[in-house]
């Protein structure tokens, strides 16, 4: 089945390859980038078209550059996409009259997660940055929370049947874990460090299977982000092997 250019279509079973449109382009290996807003877009290394080749091993997309051979983390690529869509729809829901909380998936099953002493301390700090990108939040009784949605929206990878409650339950944890460390940590900190939890959770994973659509999308959401070459985390999305270097493998050199 075909999707939509800008979203992460469903994966589906079976081997992909395939070729895509669009001129070959030079990439570079994923050295850690600045995060978004630290720097202007033309002090970074822009990443033009890349024509999809193939799936490998169900984690990494092949792709052809201008130097040669060039492969991509299908989860790190998607989660620096996540990433940045997500810092995106918060610089727009900074705006006047604009909603302050992010896209939600609600829960069929809401469970009560008990915190403990950390992740109570954790939550206080960081509430609003939680509901800023879609966590639903109740408190209930002593240290203890109602989650009743987790983020949705664009870009995010639809797994595979309904979200359970454990999952839910589990991601949120994941999330608190990672802010967990320095209460003193500036709004806009603790928000960039839960998109990029979050961005995480919601891209898709190692051992997925994606279609030739679903890659080639893959490669123009990364070919878009300000700083394509490394995850939110460090992290890099791609590594490229020169031709010369496989030609001279081949004895051709």
């Amino acid at each position: 089945p075909t999707t939509a250019p800008d979203a992460m279509p469903t994966a589906m079973p079976g081997a992909a390859s395939g070729t895509a449109p669009g001129s070959r382009s030079s990439a570079a290996s994923g050295a850690a980038e600045p995060p978004p807003g630290s720097a202007s877009r033309s002090r970074r290394r822009a990443l033009a078209p890349l024509r999809m080749v193939g799936q490998l091993h169900r984690t990494f997309v092949i792709a052809e550059g201008e130097q040669g051979l060039v492969l991509v983390d299908q989860h790190a690529a998607h989660e620096r996409v996540v990433y940045e869509r997500l810092l995106a729809a918060r610089a727009v829901a900074g705006r006047p009259g604009a909603a302050d909380e992010g896209a939600r998936q609600p829960l069929l099953d809401p469970p009560v997660v008990a915190l403990d002493a950390a992740e109570s301390a954790v939550w206080s700090q960081a509430a609003e940055q939680l509901a800023a990108l879609g966590f639903e939040l109740d408190e209930w009784g002593e240290r203890a929370l109602r989650l009743r949605a987790v983020p949705a929206g664009p870009g995010l990878f639809e797994p595979r049947g309904e979200l359970t409650a454990a999952g839910a339950e589990r991601w949120l944890r994941d999330v608190l874990a990672e802010l967990g460390g320095d209460p003193r940590r500036a709004n806009e900190q603790r928000f960039d460090r839960v998109a990029a939890s979050v961005a995480c959770h919601g891209s898709v994973r190692r051992g997925v299977v994606l279609d030739a659509p679903a890659m080639v999308a893959l490669l123009r959401q990364l070919e878009a982000c300000a700083d394509p070459h490394s995850c939110p985390h460090g992290r890099p999305t791609l590594i490229e092997i020169a031709a010369t270097d496989l030609l001279r493998e081949f004895g051709r050199a």
